[in-house]
């Protein structure tokens, strides 16, 4: 075989005491980092390595704790402030909002900062750090929120600390692992200590309570002090925060990655690190300056960039051309995430992943634990029970990221088919999960969809770091996640929309159904009603309530508080007159408690002239009550056709009720218990809860009422301590969402089903 010559530039590389081969056609920094790879893999994985192993294993697991965190204490942290289910996405928004800043912020950082700051030995050595103390911080000062929107503002700043977590642990710990298990040992730890999240906090104990605010008089309610489990849960997440943050600041001395270093021109810093690891891993070094200094002067590098030569801080340049260095430095982290076909199409296909993935997963971990424990409740299984599952539910993860880590080296799968796969399949799980009927499936399919769901993201998060350059590597993994983040703030908002129309069919009390001329099947009507209406509805299947359900309770006088209020309305202009109160943003109807010897409903009409200084008069109604009706109501004629349009699936055991009033000649309509035919002025609905400042249970007595929108109201009508509220006129359509409590709301949609019953154009 004859031998090729070589060129002086190979002979003059070839008299090195290192082995060069591969180096050919290489600027000086890439030899300098592969002269590093092959020391890294020369010592293997050592005791640095599992230091640092743990470290950022422990970043992880601080990221999928505080995301799964947030869908677990979702019910009971909306039980005690009583927000709305179309509401309970602000959370995810929140989070994933500073998620999203915090990617895009600690990506950048951590590959500039070092730039920056040459008098110590900087760069992503503080972010890795930073990242976890906030968390922690704020993380602690979650279990302090005492309404929902402190909760949201510190959320977000959990998020901040925790989206720089993964991006800024994988780009240090890829750097420092031996190149062959690199894929592998990131991809283990992508999804690290999932049983923990599964754990189920003190709140998962008992059975769910209403908010005070909305509970029945005669129910138990949710108050902080009752409702401290999701605190101590949050509490400890904070707590695991420090301990990870003390880890990594006090215990152990994380040292700036060697690649890095050699990118800022600092190769003695490089070369120390490097002879630190060796030293922790019980080896000797066999890389040393002299090494990298025969690379420039032998002249192996193919070509030396001022970027290699230059190094912003050096005496002798300026400062207005240090400045210029470090911006053009900036643009060409960008410029190689676009740097030809191939770097163009990976950067884009990594973001399109990275967006879908996120819109997918943030979902699914927000409300999946929730639509469970709905699904599994339906099904007569206890709150309990349904958090118990989560443990051996989530817990097939561990092996979707062992599998995961694994599959994806074998030759003829790869990483592209395992993501493919398992994206799929997760997909699917959930398609299915939407049909399931029983908790087996229930489980089994919340099961699956964890398990593919952890494969894909095991393979995809430890693998974006590797795919790009080491200079740009924080860079492009805190972009592709902040394109990922961004759209986890969107599907919250969208999925809790979609959620709450869910969970208005599934929950709302009767008169939800009645507005939309909509009724559940006599079958399903029980499940449909929550806990403040079943306890008024005999259902035809008492076995399926709690024994005592129905048993009567009294309330003494000290401990009830009896209002009214009214839904006012523009019958011509179609409009709904609210109470708005600036200082603290609450849109409200008006109602207040009523005086002695005062009737409810005079009650109702006083306070709200009081609230609004409206003239207000009562608006008679075709409504639906089971108050006893007149004797000229019974002589009215009915509307057979209606009437059992509304009422068709009615129990046959109220049609002796008008036996007391007409024993003859009744209808079977009016036999049902319901008067719906004749005008009238009963109350619309009622609401219960229990008063924050009074304990006692409120009940208030809602009426329907009509005012000019055109009228300017009174303001000397008003009480001196309610000056501060504002009179608002809304369109009825949009009414029922503009309020701040969901009760109120129900109240309007109600008053509007019986105007648009009565003939009114509403």
């Amino acid at each position: 075989m004859q031998q090729v010559p070589s060129s002086p530039q190979s002979e003059e590389c070839a008299q090195l005491s290192l082995p060069v081969a591969g180096l050919e056609g290489l600027t000086l920094y890439e030899k300098k980092c592969r002269l590093v790879n092959r020391e890294i893999d020369r010592q293997g994985m050592g005791r640095y390595q599992w230091y640092i192993w743990i470290l950022c294993g422990l970043g992880y697991f601080l990221d999928l704790l505080w995301a799964q965190a947030f869908g677990l204490v979702l019910s009971p942290v909306q039980q005690e402030m009583g927000f709305r289910d179309s509401q309970s996405g602000n959370i995810s928004t929140s989070f994933n909002a500073g998620l999203t800043a915090g990617a895009i912020f600690w990506g950048l950082i951590s590959d500039i900062v070092g730039q920056y700051l040459y008098t110590i030995d900087s760069g992503r050595r503080w972010a890795f750090n930073l990242t976890c103390l906030l968390s922690c911080t704020f993380g602690l000062c979650l279990g302090f929120s005492n309404d929902y929107k402190t909760l949201l503002v510190i959320t977000a700043f959990v998020g901040f600390g925790v989206g720089g977590n993964i991006l800024v642990d994988s780009a240090i710990f890829l750097e420092f692992v031996p190149q062959p298990l690199g894929v592998v040992v990131c991809s283990a730890i992508a999804f690290g200590f999932i049983p923990v999240y599964a754990c189920s906090p003190n709140f998962s104990e008992k059975n769910p309570l209403q908010s005070c605010r909305t509970a029945a008089p005669v129910a138990a309610c949710c108050s902080r002090s009752d409702n401290m489990g999701w605190r101590y849960f949050l509490y400890t997440l904070g707590a695991i925060s420090f301990v990870v943050f003390f880890l990594r600041f006090a215990v152990f001395t994380f040292r700036e990655t060697p690649k890095y270093l050699l990118y800022k021109g600092e190769d003695a810093k490089a070369i120390a690190t490097m002879q630190h690891i060796a030293k922790v891993n019980r080896q000797q070094c066999r890389l040393n300056i002299e090494d990298f200094q025969a690379l420039e002067s032998n002249g192996c590098s193919q070509e030396v960039t001022s970027s290699d030569l230059l190094i912003p801080g050096q005496k002798g340049v300026s400062l207005v051309r240090e400045s210029s260095i470090k911006f053009r430095r900036w643009l060409e982290r960008y410029k190689m995430l676009f740097d030809g076909f191939q770097m163009t199409r990976l950067t884009i296909l990594v973001w399109l992943t990275y967006i879908m993935d996120f819109w997918g997963f943030t979902v699914a971990g927000f409300y999946l634990p929730r639509i469970l424990a709905l699904k599994n409740g339906a099904a007569s299984a206890s709150l309990s029970f349904t958090y118990a599952a989560y443990i051996y539910t989530y817990a097939p993860g561990i092996i979707g990221v062992l599998l995961g880590a694994f599959v994806c080296r074998v030759p003829a799968i790869g990483r592209k088919w395992t993501m493919a796969v398992s994206s799929g399949l997760m997909g699917a799980s959930i398609l299915l999960l939407s049909k399931a009927d029983t908790i087996a499936k229930n489980e089994g399919l919340f099961a699956l969809q964890y398990f593919f769901q952890s494969m894909f993201n095991a393979v995809l998060y430890g693998w974006t770091p590797e795919a790009f350059p080491a200079p740009v590597r924080g860079t492009a993994c805190g972009v592709a996640s902040f394109w990922g983040r961004l759209f986890g703030i969107i599907s919250p908002l969208i999925a809790q929309h979609l959620h709450f129309a869910v969970l208005t069919l599934y929950r709302a009390p009767p008169s939800r159904y009645y507005s939309i001329r909509s009724r559940p099947s006599p079958d399903n009507v029980d499940a449909a009603m929550p806990l403040s209406a079943k306890q008024f509805h005999r259902p035809k299947t008492p076995s399926r309530f709690p024994s005592g359900e129905f048993i009567p309770r009294f309330t003494p006088s000290q401990g009830a508080l009896i209002c009214g209020g009214c839904v006012v309305i523009d019958p011509t202009l179609r409009k709904v007159a609210l109470i708005h109160d600036p200082s603290t943003g609450i849109n409200q109807l008006p109602k207040g408690r009523k005086n002695i010897g005062e009737d409810v409903h005079a009650a109702a009409l006083r306070e709200t002239r009081e609230e609004t200084g409206l003239h207000v008069i009562p608006l008679p109604l075709k409504g639906l009550t089971r108050a006893t009706p007149t004797a000229q109501m019974l002589g009215e004629p009915v509307n057979d056709e209606v009437f059992a349009a509304d009422f068709a699936g009615e129990g046959e055991e109220d049609q002796d009720v008008w036996e007391d009033v007409d024993e003859e000649g009744t209808s079977t309509e009016r036999a049902r218990g319901l008067t719906g035919w004749a005008h009238h002025c009963e109350p619309i609905g009622i609401t219960t809860y229990r008063c924050e400042m009074t304990l006692a249970f409120k009940i208030i007595f809602w009426y329907a009422a009509q005012a000019d929108s055109l009228q300017d109201p009174r303001q000397d009508a008003k009480e001196r301590w309610e000056q501060q509220y504002e009179l608002k006129w809304v369109s009825a359509r949009e009414a029922p969402t503009q309020m701040t409590f969901e009760a109120d709301g129900q109240a309007i949609e109600k008053a509007l089903a019986d105007m648009h019953r009565s003939g009114y154009e509403i």
